[in-house]
């Protein structure tokens, strides 16, 4: 439960120094680089932009919570799996189909809420980061805002995020595929 309370600071804080390091950067949003931010600030305001910061990150909290009060009991049987296989198998019920199976949705409904609560709470907390320092930068230093814009800094920041989020994706199924590994040792035994 330590780990949940540190995340919760953690993506709570993160989210807060973002929408306020956007806001004193661009209170009309006429500079923000996030279109969707953007989009909904022009049609509800900085409101409706907190209250869908909220809405958000209350439902990723709340999976990240289930996934960690109830761990999901392991979904594969199949014994002496390598990582791609158990990943398939896991992810899609076939057992080679790697390529296909990151392309769709988990077939099942709990691996969703795990992979949603682990990946969205990871990604918002550290992907987050280099935003908000950048953001931070640009507040502070006016030749950092100039060189921002000048370079389309933006593009670098998102595929931070784009790595994170994919980092986070992988590292939760090779952490379930040690378990699994470990339980598949014990089993020969």
């Amino acid at each position: 439960m330590k780990v949940f309370i540190l995340t919760v600071l953690g993506v709570v804080s993160t989210r807060i120094l973002d929408l306020f390091t956007t806001y004193k950067i661009t209170p009309d949003l006429e500079k923000e680089s996030n279109l969707f931010v953007k989009l909904l600030g022009e049609t509800g305001g900085w409101a409706a932009i907190w209250i869908f910061q909220a809405i958000v990150v209350i439902l990723l909290l709340y999976l990240e919570y289930l996934r960690i009060k109830s761990p999901t009991v392991e979904y594969v049987e199949d014994e002496g799996l390598k990582f791609k296989e158990y990943f398939s198998l896991n992810y899609s019920s076939k057992k080679d189909d790697l390529i296909k199976s990151v392309m769709n949705l988990p077939l099942k409904k709990r691996l969703m809420i795990d992979l949603l609560g682990y990946i969205g709470t990871r990604t918002l907390l550290f992907g987050t980061i280099p935003v908000c320092l950048s953001s931070l930068f640009a507040i502070l230093n006016s030749s950092y805002r100039s060189f921002y814009v000048d370079n389309s800094l933006w593009r670098i920041l998102y595929l931070i995020m784009a790595v994170v989020l994919v980092s986070f994706y992988i590292r939760f199924f090779w952490i379930r595929f040690k378990d699994y590994e470990k339980k598949d040792i014990l089993k020969k035994m």
